[in-house]
């Protein structure tokens, strides 16, 4: 976090699960998006700094409510690191879009849940 602290091979929450994934089909939604040329990449880490904790934490909450875990975070780049303002806000825009189309279409991993 902003003090320094980081949770590199701590636990975030006592006794809970080791590791939590999203039932969403980010796989799939991630090669649909690089074959129009969009800069997107997977990863199973979600670092040492916050996004980790608050991603972790979401998807606990939604097992703890019986909830399927339609979940994503999303690293997005600081306008003109790597994209522009504009080329963010579209690749966001479409990373919804693809997964909006793969649940209406069932690939979402959770048998209607």
């Amino acid at each position: 976090d902003n003090s320094g602290e980081t949770r590199n091979g701590r636990e975030i929450l006592a006794g809970g699960a080791q590791r939590y994934r999203t039932v969403l089909a980010v796989d799939q939604c991630a090669r649909r998006l690089r074959e129009r040329d969009f800069k997107i990449a997977v990863s199973e880490d979600g670092g040492t700094f916050v996004c980790n904790h608050v991603y972790y934490c979401a998807l606990d909450q939604l097992r703890l409510m019986g909830k399927a875990m339609r979940c994503l975070f999303v690293h997005v780049p600081m306008p003109g690191e790597r994209m522009t303002q504009d080329e963010i806000f579209s690749t966001v825009a479409r990373i919804v879009e693809e997964l909006l189309a793969a649940l209406r279409e069932g690939q979402d991993g959770t048998s209607g849940t």
